[in-house]
């Protein structure tokens, strides 16, 4: 690993499903070089070793590696391997990096506050509201999970309370919705 690029991993799981965070201190300008035109050279990884998807969250400078737990190793170290190719070949600085905190994870109870069937405007169409969320408070995820009836939070505790502000703003506006059509 080259001695003046600084990545690091944490590990989480979800459902059987598990993510791994893995830091790189590069400028967001240079991620274009590990990211590669349309997702290709994330696409490639997950491919080739098996993970569901990698993205990239520049807020916190890492990215996300999501799948089966065998698969995370192999596509965290192809993705390390790949950046270390990058700053080589483009000659990249690294940029100073961001005070790094490890996720963790809350969950909150909907009963009483929404009803199941209700969820899926809650949600929004192809998680929209959710992903919006996620993106506007920086986490990492929010999930929805229906046979508890709960909601989890998973990213830095620094965002976590934005995050759940705003979820709490999006309950409200679903319940004016949710009224609103069914006059």
């Amino acid at each position: 690993m080259s001695s003046d690029i600084s990545m690091t991993e944490s590990s989480s799981i979800y459902n059987g499903r598990f993510y791994k965070n893995v830091r790189v201190n590069l400028a967001y300008k240079d991620m274009k070089h590990v990211i590669g035109k349309n997702g290709r050279h994330l696409h490639t990884i997950c491919k080739s070793h098996g993970a569901d998807k990698i993205w990239h969250n520049k807020e916190r400078q890492l990215f996300h590696i999501w799948g089966n737990q065998q698969s995370l190793e192999s596509a965290a170290s192809a993705l390390r391997e790949h950046v270390e190719n990058v700053v080589k070949r483009y000659r990249l600085k690294t940029c100073e990096e961001t005070p790094y905190e490890e996720d963790v994870c809350v969950r909150g109870s909907l009963e009483g506050a929404i009803e199941p069937k209700d969820m899926m405007h809650m949600i929004g169409s192809k998680g929209r509201h959710f992903k919006n969320v996620t993106s506007r408070a920086g986490v990492s995820y929010i999930w929805y999970d229906d046979a508890n009836h709960l909601v989890e939070i998973w990213g830095a505790p620094s965002t976590i309370g934005q995050a759940h502000d705003k979820l709490h703003a999006l309950l409200r506006s679903t319940h004016e919705t949710i009224k609103k059509y069914s006059q």
